[in-house]
């Protein structure tokens, strides 16, 4: 069996409004989208007169499913980081799981996990303290955290508590230097900068601030 995962670009015009309404419908509509898309997805392999099962993120982690098909890299919140779309992504993964022969894709390294090490624009909007800014690590802070893995670990158990409380929070996707438009021809050069050396990932960070 395999796994096929896709992503539906959620707006970063809504997302970076946030905490509030306007970033929930942003987040809705994508997954409303991300849904059709799967759903189509599914009659084509069956047309194809092969099996597939689609669960949505709750087969398998988004995150690092996305991370081996190589669309994303792990973030420091723990979501879904594509060097393109940043975590505006991230809310809107559909996963499909069918017999269907796919060539597999690697994952990939464009630099924006490594950008995250020195970056802590999510930690320090997080309300909650949720988003932890230290250093990768293997040990997890409780259960609700997957082990076995070396990554920026996470107070996830505090997350949704002020995810509510500020009626739909997000704000660690809204500062994500990544979650920007390509309109300014400066975002597309600090992707491609960043994506070959980490020098200059510091400066890039004090200009978004």
């Amino acid at each position: 069996m395999y796994y096929s995962l896709g992503f539906y670009q959620e707006s970063n015009d809504m997302w970076s409004r946030a905490p509030g309404g306007m970033v929930k419908s942003a987040h809705y509509l994508g997954n409303r989208n991300m849904q059709m898309e799967a759903s189509s997805a599914h009659r084509f392999i069956a047309a194809l007169y092969y099996q597939s099962l689609h669960g949505g993120g709750g087969m398998a982690p988004a995150p690092a499913v996305g991370v081996l098909a190589g669309m994303n890299e792990l973030g420091r919140p723990g979501n879904s980081l594509n060097p393109v779309y940043g975590m505006g992504s991230a809310g809107s993964s559909g996963m499909i799981l069918t017999d269907l022969p796919l060539a597999p894709d690697k994952p990939i390294d464009s630099g924006a996990m490594r950008f995250c090490d020195s970056c802590h624009r999510c930690s320090d909007a997080c309300p909650g303290g949720a988003i932890v800014g230290e250093p990768r690590s293997w040990d997890v802070y409780g259960p609700w955290s997957n082990p076995g893995k070396k990554a920026f670990q996470n107070k996830m158990n505090l997350c949704r508590d002020g995810f509510f409380l500020l009626n739909f929070c997000l704000l660690c996707t809204a500062n994500c230097v990544f979650t920007k438009h390509n309109s300014a021809s400066i975002h597309v050069m600090v992707k491609q900068i960043a994506s070959v050396s980490p020098v200059f990932n510091s400066f890039f960070t004090n200009m978004a601030d």
